[in-house]
């Protein structure tokens, strides 16, 4: 007969708060690039976003940390060689 095996289950730990730029030398802030939106609500770490990934979003976004939004200029002119898009629909 074999024994019990014990699995250990692992909890996660809640994200850990990171300085504000004034405390840091030089007052330098890095922002995550990703295009999971939903992780505004998750982690308290600086993300950067696309526009691309926000204009699907329904209602505002809730965040617990900061965040920068890329305009999407660059990919837009590339594209379609002009502007498609107007400040309203941004």
């Amino acid at each position: 007969m074999t024994q019990p095996t014990v699995i250990r289950r692992v909890i996660p730990r809640p994200a850990r708060q990171l300085p504000d730029a004034a405390a840091r030398p030089g007052g330098m802030r890095f922002y995550l690039t990703t295009h999971k939106k939903h992780w505004l609500r998750e982690t308290s770490v600086p993300l950067f976003l696309k526009s691309e990934h926000l204009v699907s979003a329904v209602k505002p976004l809730r965040a617990i940390g900061r965040y920068a939004v890329d305009s999407g200029g660059f990919t837009e002119l590339q594209r379609h060689g002009r502007w498609t898009r107007t400040p309203a629909s941004t």
